[in-house]
């Protein structure tokens, strides 16, 4: 029983009612003791989605947020050994990294201002019949990354040089995108949709499934809804 305890007290968050985040969605904000009790409830779901891939984290610390790539001058891999000692109660976002070579594509569905998250589920419905068109698609992952955005997760049946990938699938989309969506472009315009694929660089990142997103909904299948952490 001593054992438990002390492993309860270290891991436990040292300010469990500090409040970490507030908007108008969390009118009464969201506490340390929230995230933790979170990351807990989804710890191998989490660990076993992310499959060995090198993670980074988004840290709320003093109001700030703060890009977490390294432990140890080494890039962060995350595993159920290790997951309590990485994870805290002030861990706002998971991602992964993008292997160079890989098996599958993320478009990250960017909507514009005017426009609501049925314009992203209409750009959703588009881009996954021209990728299962194109790579005869395994499976695919529709993502909740924002209150607004989707991440769309293509997976195929071999591995390819992630570049060359990108290369290819920019000039897909641009040869096939209707009149209001853009690709792969630095900000966009009131009222259009950006398919972004800063996800498919080598060494970028992209929001795991289960984590939370910046704005505390969970990351997980759009067909499940948009959820938000419990307070």
């Amino acid at each position: 029983m001593k054992f438990i305890n002390n492993y309860l007290m270290e891991n436990y968050p040292p300010h469990p009612d500090d409040i970490i985040y507030k908007d108008k969605n969390f009118s009464d904000g969201i506490k340390e003791i929230d995230v933790w009790n979170y990351w807990i409830s989804v710890k191998r779901k989490l660990v076993n989605w992310i499959n060995g891939r090198n993670v980074t984290f988004l840290l709320r610390i003093d109001d700030k947020l703060i890009i977490k790539r390294n432990v140890n001058d080494r890039p962060i891999k995350l595993t159920l050994a290790n997951y309590d000692q990485l994870i805290s109660g002030r861990t706002n976002v998971v991602y992964v990294t993008h292997p160079k070579i890989t098996n599958y594509i993320v478009i990250d569905i960017d909507i514009g201002e005017g426009l609501s998250k049925s314009n992203a589920l209409t750009a959703l419905k588009f881009c996954r019949k021209i990728l299962d068109k194109e790579y005869n698609v395994a499976r695919f992952e529709a993502l909740h990354s924002s209150s607004k955005g989707i991440h769309l997760i293509a997976y195929l049946h071999r591995l390819v040089k992630l570049d060359s990938l990108r290369i290819e699938l920019e000039e897909l989309l641009r040869n096939s995108v209707p009149e209001g969506i853009l690709v792969n472009v630095k900000g966009r315009g009131e009222g259009t949709i950006n398919l972004d694929l800063t996800p498919m660089y080598s060494n970028n990142i992209h929001i795991a499934r289960y984590s939370l997103t910046k704005d505390f909904f969970i990351c997980d299948d759009v067909k499940n809804g948009l959820r938000k952490i419990d307070t």
